[in-house]
């Protein structure tokens, strides 16, 4: 609503120019940017947002997002650039999330690292979800060579397009993301069969397409994976509270219990892909518990700092949480016994109203978890608009033209 009135806001340029368009981008940008400056100047807290991903000219672009929090406990998310950094008041950083690449969470070099020797600060790091142990790397090895081999070659791919089929063809695997496993390994299940027989037909012998036990680990795969990716679309959007993420994980941890106590049963009323597969002289519920439970326990790992602090603040009087500052454990139990606070527990602003001079410790951590981000989703939609104003045909877009295309776009 902001960037609506801001651009009502700015006058159209008398007698139009082929340079009017870029005129005005630069414009906006330029106002944009100026309005940023200020709102980091007058914000209690912010966080920032990093992800790096490369354009048609193969040139490395970093983005960075900064979600601010203000005295109103309204919050602001927009586009930052790293160089403008130098100038950030660093002192109201509040936490910085990534997608959990080397570069970034190095122990040593890691830009999370470098910026702990300058500041005391929390780094959230939005790994991938299924752990590199988790992965049955005997199932997606194969796979990957398989599709891999087909696209590799022109006329092989052409030929398996021959094959009258709905889903004709397939994705290929992109290690770096996660989330195309199961995109990957659902497409290689629906087209088995066609799989095989093209293969037998081109003379490439692959075992492991005939191994039971292989094709059990393969749909136990893509069931735990399809399961993850819609974690993932649940984790994804704008202006998501990070307590709103944390709910989401911690369901999907309950799930993890529930489809383990199924498992131990036989009962694989979850596994879709699995109860189509399965035969009762080969199935050994026991190895897919045990290579659930890793997952389970990466969860808990990851969340057991931040997720009570922020059920706490969701439920302040219902929830309980050790701390360790005789002042704080004072607020919280003034905070508990007040009755008129209490009657606005329900209120989705109830630390608007809550006294910052009464309750100073809990209402700035308050509203530093507000400025959380939860994930590096809006990096990604970045890059996304990013892929699609520097195209092939665009290719020349200058870097100081790109950002301020990217700035207005999102």
């Amino acid at each position: 609503p902001h960037k609506r009135q801001m651009y009502a806001e700015i006058t159209l340029l008398p007698n139009p120019t082929p340079q009017s368009p870029a005129l005005r981008i630069h414009t906006i940008s330029s106002n944009m940017q100026t309005q940023l400056k200020d709102d980091l100047e007058i914000c209690d807290w912010f966080s920032l947002q990093f992800n790096e991903s490369t354009d048609i000219l193969d040139t490395e672009q970093l983005a960075v997002m900064v979600r601010m929090e203000f005295s109103d406990f309204t919050v602001k998310e927009e586009l930052l650039k790293l160089l403008p950094m130098k100038g950030m008041p660093l002192y109201k950083l509040s936490v910085i999330t990534t997608d959990g690449a080397p570069a970034m969470m190095g122990s040593t070099n890691g830009f999370i690292a470098l910026c702990k020797k300058k500041i005391c600060l929390i780094s959230l790091s939005t790994k991938k979800l299924c752990a590199s142990k988790f992965f049955l790397f005997n199932v997606m090895n194969v796979i990957i060579k398989i599709i891999n081999s087909i696209r590799a070659k022109p006329l092989q791919h052409a030929l398996l397009e021959d094959v009258d089929d709905k889903q004709s063809d397939l994705i290929l695997h992109a290690e770096v993301r996660w989330l195309s496993k199961g995109k990957v390994l659902a497409r290689f299940l629906s087209l088995r069969e066609e799989i095989k027989e093209f293969l037998k037909s081109t003379n490439q012998n692959f075992k492991q397409l005939e191994d039971s036990s292989w094709l059990m680990d393969l749909a136990f795969l893509a069931d735990i994976t399809d399961k993850l990716n819609i974690l993932n679309l649940e984790l994804q959007g704008k202006d998501k509270h990070v307590a709103q993420m944390i709910g989401s994980v911690k369901s999907f941890k309950a799930k993890l219990i529930l489809w383990m106590s199924h498992m131990k049963t036989k009962s694989l009323i979850y596994f879709p892909s699995m109860k189509k597969m399965v035969c009762d002289s080969d199935f050994n519920p026991s190895l897919f518990v045990i290579r659930i439970q890793p997952l389970l326990e990466q969860f808990k790992r990851d969340f057991t700092i931040i997720e009570p602090v922020v059920a706490f603040l969701v439920n302040p009087f219902t929830s309980q949480i050790e701390v360790r500052t005789e002042e704080v454990e004072l607020e919280i139990l003034d905070l508990q016994n007040d009755i008129v606070l209490k009657s606005c527990a329900t209120d989705e602003n109830f630390w608007n109203l809550v006294d910052r001079k009464r309750f100073p410790a809990l209402k700035n951590e308050a509203y530093k978890i507000k400025s959380y981000f939860g994930s590096t989703y809006l990096c990604k939609v970045l890059f996304s608009t990013m892929n699609f104003i520097k195209s092939k045909y665009r290719s020349r877009l200058t870097d100081a033209h790109l950002d301020y295309c990217l700035r207005t776009g999102i």
